[in-house]
């Protein structure tokens, strides 16, 4: 099976490329990674836990680097790539909008889900595919903004397609339940730059610890205390992208008390230093505030 392979945003500063998929899975955290693949020629199936899939050309498929599959190629096979970092969609809007782009690619990428020409979505989902190939060809100053503005589009078609197919029941249940957790969202958003607990959470919702956790994260796809740190680290970025203040007053205004964990969360979620993140894509610091970090 060979393989051609561009990346979108993933590790290094090149955010559009051809890369070599081997290497790149060793420099890449897989739980990290997403791909879209597409057979352009030969056919094969393949298996990822106990599901089977027949693949054949044209035929698309949304892989997770954290799950194991096993491609058998019936015939020569070549296979394009298109991997991308999840986190262009978890962490936006405070991972709201963000977080309902990314679950049907999760679900196909858990479940073999072949997306063919029998699919309503196919043609638009397969122009803008060829779109982001054509942009990482043409290596323009705009491509890279290009190919991530075609992933959330795609992401929009993919979760069109999940919603048209989709289980009438289980939409009823995710509805029920984000009215049940709605108060505590609100009050998350109100109150996310205060010392918040769990059990401050399943009060506003009237419920208890227990049965909140496992409702918010069976609705949201993580745990309440998550959502909210991505929320801090969300308006956090934005502070750092448009203001000038120190990144201690910063950890504080979000939420974060203790300006290490704060620089622990922040790379653990970003892939590097508030102080970093700060020269790459916003406003600059004065040496002192930043060596103060970075001496932390």
């Amino acid at each position: 099976m060979f393989t051609k392979c561009i990346s979108i945003a993933c590790g290094g500063s090149v955010p559009l490329s051809f890369v070599d998929y081997t290497r790149f899975a060793q420099e890449n955290k897989p739980e990290n990674i997403l791909a879209i693949c597409r057979i352009q020629r030969g056919s094969g199936r393949v298996t990822a836990g106990g599901v089977s899939t027949e693949v054949q050309v044209g035929g698309l498929l949304v892989l997770g680097c954290e799950e194991s599959y096993v491609f058998t190629a019936m015939e020569n096979v070549l296979a394009n790539l298109i991997v991308f970092d999840r986190r262009l969609f978890s962490n936006s809007y405070a991972c709201t909008l963000g977080r309902e782009a990314l679950a049907p690619m999760l679900v196909m990428a858990r479940s073999c889900r072949l997306l063919t020409e029998k699919d309503a979505c196919y043609p638009e989902v397969t122009a803008a595919v060829e779109t982001i190939w054509k942009e990482a060809e043409a290596g323009e100053a705009s491509s890279p903004l290009m190919a991530v503005a075609m992933l959330w589009q795609l992401a929009a078609l993919l979760k069109k397609e999940a919603e048209r197919q989709g289980d009438t029941l289980g939409t009823v249940r995710e509805t029920q339940n984000k009215e049940r957790l709605a108060p505590a969202v609100r009050f998350i958003y109100r109150h996310y730059d205060q010392k918040l607990t769990l059990a401050d959470l399943a009060r506003e919702a009237s419920m208890s610890v227990p049965n909140f956790s496992s409702v918010f994260r069976r609705t949201y796809g993580l745990s309440p205390m998550e959502y909210l740190n991505r929320l801090r680290l969300q308006n956090a970025t934005d502070l750092l992208q448009n203001t000038d203040k120190k990144i201690i007053d910063i950890a504080e205004e979000c939420g974060f008390f203790s300006i290490s964990n704060f620089i622990k969360a922040f790379n653990h979620s970003m892939g590097m230093s508030p102080s970093r993140y700060r020269k790459v894509c916003g406003a600059a610091e004065s040496p002192a505030a930043a060596d103060a970090e970075d001496s932390r």
